[in-house]
């Protein structure tokens, strides 16, 4: 399988930066291994937005700045927020001809792939997310109900010398990753309703919940187009949009 996606993001709070706004996108891939299982790549390729900084300049020629009043930036570069370049392992523990759900489990690793230049009129004030690891692990589970399709992710995400990410002001830290959704009887022919609810946090400095209404069009096996909005609480995405193309081999 090969995707791509672009989304929008408003409001986020990260470790030097409040008030983050713009957009981001990027590929993934999907290769199977063995039976059931196999391998996923994913890429953030690009982000683009403008926050208001809280901290003092990282880069030295950016000359002093007076404590508090700390200046609006624009952040670009070829790279992601939350999201690094992971490899992952995916495989199946059991399926539904002998249960009453599919269960499988995956563990990851990621690293920054490239950073985010955090600009004043034009001048470099910061690099934000130049460095930094993230280790992956996590079930994976879907089965059918009255309700329609389910699928649920129960994860954690181990971050190692992250950098100008977390608001809790730690480099090292561990989140869940927790997801849970449903695709609905379609409402026209191949045109499916999803609700998605998510979590990413550590119940205390970082909290990142999320609302997901989407629509998924289907109109072959070999693609599915997805479109959404983002309805987010605490220190997250506050309220975007996002759109997806897969393509299924």
């Amino acid at each position: 399988m090969l995707s791509a996606y672009a989304a929008s993001f408003s409001d986020m709070k990260l470790d030097e930066v409040k008030n983050f706004d713009g957009w981001t996108g990027g590929v993934g891939f999907a290769l199977p291994v063995f039976e059931f299982s196999q391998l996923t790549l994913n890429a953030p390729l690009y982000t683009n937005g403008d926050a208001k900084a809280t901290a003092e300049p990282g880069e030295e020629s950016y000359g002093p700045v007076t404590a508090g009043n700390y200046p609006n930036l624009d952040i670009e570069g070829d790279g992601g927020v939350w999201d690094y370049t992971t490899l992952e392992f995916q495989s199946q523990i059991w399926n539904e001809t002998d249960h009453a759900y599919v269960l499988g489990w995956y563990g990851g690793f990621g690293q920054v792939r490239k950073t985010l230049d955090a600009r004043h009129d034009g001048r470099r004030y910061d690099i934000i997310n130049h460095k930094g690891d993230v280790y992956l692990a996590g079930l994976l589970a879907e089965g059918q109900s009255s309700w329609g399709r389910w699928y649920a992710n129960t994860g954690v995400r181990a971050y190692s010398k992250s950098d100008d990410l977390n608001p809790d002001h730690s480099d090292d830290f561990t989140v869940a990753d927790l997801r849970l959704a449903n695709r609905f009887a379609p409402w026209a022919e191949n045109l499916y309703p999803v609700l998605e609810a998510s979590y990413l946090g550590d119940f205390s400095g970082v909290n990142q919940t999320s609302l997901i209404p989407e629509l998924l069009y289907a109109p072959s096996a070999m693609i599915n187009l997805k479109t959404g909005l983002t309805l987010g609480a605490g220190g997250g995405n506050q309220f975007g949009g996002q759109a997806e193309i897969d393509f299924f081999f």
